[in-house]
Formats: C-alpha cells, structure tokens, sequence
C-alpha cells in the first residue's frame, strides 16, 4: 500500500542526524559513519536535499551540510516528496488506471480518504519530532547516554554522542575530543594519548 523506499528512509535519518547537530556544519563521512549509510549512496541523497533547499552546503575547511531551516519548519511530506519525486500514494489502490470520482472502483472512496489523512499526517509531522525520536534511541544505546537534553524548538545537540561513536567504531576507548599529544618516554615524537 503506502510505503517509502529505502532512499527516503535513509534521507530522514541523515537529516536527523543533521538536525541533531544543531547549528554545527556537519561532514558526509559523519553522517555515513552514524547510519550505516553507503558513502556514495549517501552523497547522492545530500545532493538532491541540497539541490531542493532542505539543506545548505558549505566547501572547504569546516564545511559540510546544514539545515537550510530549522527543523521544525520541515516537514516529511516534504522530505518524501524531494526524493520520490512521483505521488506520495498511488491514486487507485488496485492500480487502474481508469480510476476516479466519476469511475470509481470499489475501494476508490475509502482509498481516497485514507490516502488524504496520511498525506495530513505527515504534513503535521516536523524533522524536529522524528529527530528527536531517532536521536533518543540513539542515546538510548550509548553507554554514558547524550549529555543534552531536547528543547521545545528542535532536537538536542548530540555531538558528543556522535564523537563517542566514531571513536568506539575506530577501537578507541575514548572520545575523539579526550585525545591529546603527549611524548613518550625516551623519543621525540608526539603521540596520541588518551587522558
């Protein structure tokens, strides 16, 4: 009936992850590394956000992407339609072609009436609410949970949570932020060691 593709899917939960970054620039290689989403895959999905104005893209040093507008003010209905770009529902639910008012089949009504709450569901349903029930379940399974609580105007900022996860995926023990150079004893070259 009703139902994403998987591209849609993966381009909410990278806006997710974006929304819960706040105001921060944030890079391709982070958001692939907090959702498993293929690299490449990925980049093709941030293009077309930002080709659509859901996103803003920045070069260079401290670059990345960013929300073009807060997270509250996006919509899924949107997000689907960028990256569908086709009906968000097929018109007839047996898939006629001939299918309408004047014609209808017998699940014409009920399909069209279904069809138009779904489509006002997810028209009332902002980024700021799924982000921050994506992000929660994300805290849920980090041990030291986020260190930021959500606010009523979008998702917390879970930057912290996103260090502490691409540390533990590289095999370190720490947060990529705990890192400091130090010398070791008996050479002259810098080291990276945890505090």
């Amino acid at each position: 009936m009703l139902e994403f593709s998987n591209t849609s899917g993966y381009a909410i939960l990278a806006l997710c992850h974006v929304a819960g970054r706040g105001a921060r620039w944030v890079l391709a290689r982070e958001i692939a590394a907090e959702t498993g989403i293929a690299g490449p895959y990925l980049s093709k999905i941030l293009h077309t956000l930002v080709k659509a104005g859901l996103l803003r893209a920045k070069r260079g040093y401290r670059g990345g992407v960013a929300l073009a507008r807060p997270a509250r003010q996006i919509n899924i209905l949107e997000v689907v339609g960028v990256i569908e770009r086709q009906p968000r529902a097929p018109g007839c639910l047996l898939g006629l072609s001939d299918c309408s008012d004047l014609y209808a089949c017998p699940v014409h009504r009920v399909w069209k009436v279904t069809r138009a709450q779904v489509e006002r569901s997810l028209r009332r349903l902002t980024l700021a609410a799924v982000a921050r029930t994506v992000l929660a379940r994300r805290c849920q399974t980090l041990p030291s949970g986020c260190g930021g609580g959500a606010s009523a105007s979008g998702p917390p900022d879970h930057s912290a949570a996103v260090r502490k996860t691409a540390a533990r995926r590289d095999g370190k023990r720490t947060s990529l932020t705990d890192a400091r150079p130090t010398r070791r004893r008996g050479g002259g070259r810098a080291a990276m060691r945890s505090k």
